[in-house]
């Protein structure tokens, strides 16, 4: 259940794959009430089964990935508290690293993920954490 999904690979391999997968994320993060930010593009997820309870979109908000990487994060309510949304930050840093970009999340109304932020190594700015 904890292996992550790379939507952009499954997307090289499947078209429909892809299209399924877009579906559950804009789903999983409407169920949470979080919105996708325009620039925002489905990067990594978790499933359990058929059912993705775990999502993680990023891009730039000023299409310019060289600047920063913007991300946002939803983990299922049932699901929480168990490390889904760790994993999936420590495989957006690696990416972010791997291409040399900064890597930043907006947390807005969301408390709970800080602690989690700052163990990783982020550092507060009001809502913005910087990596």
């Amino acid at each position: 259940m904890t292996d992550i999904l790379n939507i952009d690979e499954s997307a090289a391999e499947e078209d429909e794959l892809l299209e399924t997968l877009n579906w559950q994320v804009e789903d999983l993060f409407d169920q949470c009430h979080i919105r996708i930010a325009s620039y925002e593009e489905p990067l990594y997820g978790i499933a359990d089964g058929d059912e993705l309870i775990a999502a993680l979109v990023s891009g730039s908000p000023d299409n310019d990935p060289w600047c920063c990487n913007r991300f946002s994060l939803v983990v299922h309510p049932d699901h929480r508290r168990q490390g889904l949304g760790q994993k999936l930050v420590e495989a957006f840093l690696a990416y972010c690293e791997a291409d040399g970009f900064q890597a930043e999340a907006h947390v807005v109304n969301d408390e709970a993920m800080n602690p989690m932020l700052e163990g990783l190594g982020f550092t507060a700015h009001g809502p913005l954490w910087t990596y």
